[in-house]
């Protein structure tokens, strides 16, 4: 590689650190598909003759966003303490729960590992003062683990393996801390690997550091945290639809210039970085528009709709905690609701709405806790539509994209049967006290004009019967017009104390038949669903599903599959 007007390049070995940029260029000059990036003036044992490489066609545990905290801290998984963190990770952040948690167990992969950060026995890299002792690896824990995007994971200038398509994220920032260069340089990586459909693992140590870090920090600690803190808000709020990767990197870098995070310096110096790569044959990837630049640079098609998620019992730990992690990137604004309001691994700023097993019994009356989902005035956004859903009801994001936004959804198909007649057999709530019973003396008291709505609505006069709808109460959606208002109302009146209670797959039905009003029910729209009892397996490659229920994320096998079938929606969102 030959470098002509050398002295324009001298920016880049401004700092020690930086000079290993002219390594990486050689590296990269002479062939390189791989390269393998260390901190030289640190003692090692070597654990292993070479780093393991991931079996790219295994699943491995992985590791999806948690709301609002966009951090893992690895140390808390593959060394069990969750009182120690990296350099890199702010001590705000670590001391929230979801930092902590364990990743996921298993699901299908859907994106390329082009970035590894192997951890360190012995004296890995932790804020000055933390680390008492060496730390020692639990080799009982199984790696690598992936990070889903959405989530950033510290990884520093030592132990870190990069794959050609990640080539051009080597170059360290000058104008920033010295000692947090390398920090902002991973955070940068990892956000515009979403942008390739590519990921992050982290894997158990195969070198083991034999001697202390002699690196200090100029910032004091809370300076640092803010900086990186803002950074990581910042890179999740970014997006770009250019087509590759150097002309995003180029808009992120003068992006991050015009937050104050770097100087004009580096801005020039990234041009040369990119010359130069150019000039040492390296081929840049192609960027894909992903689910986060849809989100942000299009039309935004959940941003108007808000999520009900409701548990009928108490949810677990694991459950809950999923499907927030999953909806919470698609959704501005999730209610949950339900028993388990101090599920300790909570976010905080996560409206949790109250409704005990005593007002809904079990599951028998969970509409009666609704009204708490679509009153809640929380967000400051009265002018949206609801979109309700059980916990163990899989929502499939990518095939409601083209559905109308004007119109009812609930889980069909729609059948219509005469409350006068036996209901079907094997329907065991019909018999009930709550079941047909308390639905006709509620028609005989409901409003005269809801009565003669329904009538037209199911056509009473024609037919000679008295023809209600029966269908599933697990999802329901509530366009933002007169639909909603005209829901509310009824709903409202439905709870009131001197109303007979209703079975919800009763209730349901008949708040969606009282709030429609076309005969040909062209505003109700039918979704269709998988039942997976027998073959979970069959289940996941039902890509065309609107819904899969009942999924049970309290068995394992059923929230792997949910997982795996939530990243391949994943994966639909972000194919341009």
């Amino acid at each position: 590689m030959y470098v002509t007007d050398a002295a324009k390049y001298a920016t880049i070995l401004k700092y020690h650190v930086n000079r290993k940029t002219i390594g990486y260029l050689v590296a990269i000059a002479k062939g390189a598909r791989m390269i393998y990036d260390d901190d030289e003036e640190i003692g090692h044992e070597w654990l292993a003759s070479s780093p393991p490489l991931d079996n790219k066609g295994a699943d491995i545990p992985f590791v999806i966003p948690a709301g609002k905290v966009n951090f893992w801290n690895p140390f808390s998984y593959f060394y069990s303490k969750k009182d120690v963190r990296p350099r890199d990770l702010p001590e705000e952040v670590s001391r929230r729960p979801a930092c902590s948690a364990p990743p996921v167990p298993y699901a299908l992969r859907n994106s390329s590992e082009l970035l590894v950060h192997y951890l360190i026995d012995g004296y890995a890299d932790v804020p000055e003062g933390i680390l008492k002792s060496p730390l020692k690896f639990n080799k009982s824990v199984g790696g690598p683990v992936e990070i889903q995007e959405g989530t950033f994971v510290p990884n520093i200038q030592h132990s870190t393996l990069h794959m050609y398509d990640v080539f051009w994220g080597l170059l360290l920032p000058t104008t920033c801390e010295e000692s947090i260069c390398d920090i902002i340089r991973g955070y940068i990586t990892q956000r515009l690997l979403w942008d390739i459909s590519g990921s992050m693992s982290v894997s158990p140590p195969w070198t083991k550091r034999t001697t202390p870090s002699r690196r200090t920090s100029g910032q004091n600690s809370q300076s640092k945290d803010t900086t990186l803190i803002k950074l990581t808000n910042l890179l999740l709020a970014w997006s770009s639809n250019s087509a590759s990767i150097d002309k995003r990197l180029k808009e992120l870098y003068l992006y991050l210039f015009d937050k104050g995070i770097i100087l004009k310096e580096d801005l020039a110096i990234l041009d040369t970085w990119i010359q130069l790569l150019k000039t040492a044959g390296y081929v840049f990837p192609r960027a894909h528009v992903p689910s986060w630049a849809e989100r942000r640079a299009m039309p935004k098609p959940w941003d108007d709709v808000r999520l009900c998620v409701h548990f009928n019992l108490i949810p677990g730990e694991q459950a809950f905690t999923t499907l927030y992690q999953m909806y919470s990137r698609h959704f501005k604004e999730i209610t949950f609701m339900g028993e388990g309001a101090t599920q300790p691994f909570m976010d905080t700023s996560v409206p949790f709405l109250p409704c005990t097993d005593k007002e809904q019994e079990g599951g028998k009356f969970p509409h009666r806790c609704l009204l708490n989902h679509l009153t809640y005035e929380g967000f400051g956004n009265k002018n949206t539509s609801f979109l309700v859903v059980s916990d163990d009801t899989f929502f499939n994001l990518s095939s409601f994209l083209s559905y109308r936004r004007d119109a009812m959804w609930i889980l069909g198909p729609i059948e219509t049967y005469d409350i006068n007649i036996k209901w079907p057999d094997g329907w065991m709530w019909w018999l009930q006290t709550y079941g047909g019973a308390a639905l006709r003396k509620i028609i005989d008291i409901m409003p005269e004009a809801w009565r003669e709505g329904l009538a037209h609505v199911k056509n009473w006069t024609k037919s000679g019967k008295r023809l209600i709808s029966k269908y599933y109460a697990d999802t329901v959606f509530i366009p933002n017009n007169r639909y909603r208002a005209r829901f509310i109302e009824v709903l409202k009146w439905m709870t009131e104390p001197d109303i007979p209670r209703l079975f919800a797959e009763i209730a349901v039905p008949l708040l969606v038949d009282l709030t429609t009003e076309k005969a040909d029910r062209s505003d109700v729209i039918p979704m269709k669903n998988s039942y997976p009892w027998s073959d979970l397996g069959a289940a996941l490659q039902a890509r065309s599903c609107n819904l899969l229920h009942p999924l049970k994320l309290s068995k394992d096998s059923d929230r792997i599959t949910w997982l795996s079938m939530f990243k391949s929606v994943e994966k639909l969102l972000q194919t341009p």
